[in-house]
């Protein structure tokens, strides 16, 4: 849910003051790594770090899509302790090198695609950074239940141009700096695997 102020302009929500909107965050994350360490127990893993993230939101006020697609490297590993528990934690740095606000359809006069034309966006700048951060139990037993409290900071730079043709108006973007905290439950299926 995000809590717009002083929203009136011509291209967001259609001058007004405040609102809300909901939308959906999406990211996915691949994390190529190799065990630093000859310890099977307590694993280490230093590795490079593929990121892909956005938000999209519902389009009644208008508010813009986003996207950063971004590359860093990581460290991650687990300790094993008592009663077949482990702790497991891991850090990640990531420089986002490309980053678009996509606008919604009704700002798309002649395409009615959501990402698809070249004059309904602003790309960013590549200045663009993502510490990543997440600490957590595994229970490694008949179903391996754990849990993660997950930390991520991001900071979006300016825009680095903007088109929109809406009646000739155009929209640049300042600086955000955004802040997620998660936390995360799962369980494994060890006794048929």
């Amino acid at each position: 849910n995000a809590n717009v102020k002083n929203g009136n302009n011509n291209v967001i929500a259609y001058d007004k003051d405040r609102f809300n909107t909901y939308g959906a965050y999406i990211d996915s994350t691949i994390f190529l790594g190799k065990n630093v360490k000859n310890d099977v127990q307590n694993l280490l893993f230093l590795g490079v770090v593929l990121g892909l993230g956005g938000f999209i939101f519902d389009e009644k006020y208008g508010v813009p899509d986003s996207a950063l697609f971004a590359l860093g490297l990581g460290l991650s590993g687990s300790y094993l302790m008592q009663n077949n528990l482990a702790l497991e934690y891991g850090i990640s740095y990531l420089y986002g090198f490309y980053g678009i606000y996509t606008y919604p359809e009704t700002y798309q006069k002649y395409s009615p695609a959501r990402f698809g034309t070249s004059t309904s966006y602003s790309r960013l700048e590549v200045n663009n950074h993502q510490i990543r951060a997440f600490i957590g139990l595994h229970k490694n037993k008949l179903y391996g239940l754990y849990s993660k409290l997950h930390l991520t900071l991001t900071h979006l730079d300016a825009a680095a141009f903007s088109v929109i043709n809406r009646d000739g108006v155009s929209s640049v973007y300042p600086q955000a700096t955004q802040a997620m905290l998660g936390l995360e439950f799962g369980f494994g299926f060890n006794k048929w695997f």
